[in-house]
């Protein structure tokens, strides 16, 4: 029986980012849903349980800071591997994504290659 491909939810705003990452990540055999506010991530999360999540740290709606405490206290989803994209971070984001417990963290512009490699660790194939 074939393997399904690992699901990954791709969270950002900016629609650039949204359709190279997931061009690139599809390149690689991983299925991609996307979202661009933190109110529809929380809903694909949900509905598609994916096996991954890349998040923006800044988003409309709900920032990644919401998105991720609602998973994280949530039985089904705390498990759920969770690389936060940010931009330079400043000192006071540094405390809040500590607090966050997120697995990884990248900061923009990223570079796919390390994305992958990092997925392909937390995923563990």
């Amino acid at each position: 029986m074939e393997k399904k491909p690992a699901k990954i939810l791709l969270v950002d705003d900016e629609p650039d980012i949204i359709k190279t990452t997931k061009m690139g990540l599809e390149l690689c055999g991983y299925a991609v849903v996307t979202a661009a506010d933190g109110q529809e991530a929380i809903d694909a999360v949900y509905r598609e349980k994916p096996n991954l999540l890349i998040i923006d740290m800044m988003l409309p709606k709900f920032n990644a800071d919401h998105v991720i405490r609602m998973l994280k206290n949530d039985e089904q989803y705390k498990n759920i591997p969770i690389i936060l994209i940010t931009a330079l971070s400043q000192k006071n984001e540094e405390e809040s994504i500590q607090k966050l417990n997120i697995n990884c963290r990248m900061i923009k512009p990223f570079d796919l290659n390390e994305l992958r490699t990092k997925i392909k660790v937390l995923l563990g194939s």
